[in-house]
């Protein structure tokens, strides 16, 4: 398992799971963290989100989904490193991985 990145104390703004770009720069604009939770986790469609995603916002994981689909996610998560404020993992098998970004727990 990857080391724990140092707390800083400080708490994070309210998250809000979004389903689009559009809320997701809505709810940045009010100050909130926006977590995208797209709607098809197919690669190219995945890809398309993460381009139209705003800057800083971060990638809600997919609770359930086979081992090949979470890999190419984890890779478009290493490729969209420096678009994404982080990824918030839904299982105990996506916490034992290493991320490129921050990491918040659903």
């Amino acid at each position: 398992m990857p080391p724990l990145p140092e707390a800083t104390g400080e708490p994070l703004p309210d998250l809000v799971i979004c389903r689009d770009a559009e809320s997701a720069e809505t709810v940045m604009a009010a100050g909130k963290v926006a977590a995208v939770f797209p709607e098809d986790w197919r690669e190219e469609a995945l890809r398309r989100t993460l381009e139209g995603m705003p800057r800083g916002a971060w990638l809600q994981l997919p609770p359930v989904c086979q081992e090949d689909t979470l890999q190419m996610i984890a890779s478009l998560t290493r490729e969209y490193a420096s678009r994404l404020g982080g990824v918030v993992v839904d299982s105990l098998g996506q916490l034992g991985m290493e991320w490129p970004v921050a990491v918040g727990a659903g």
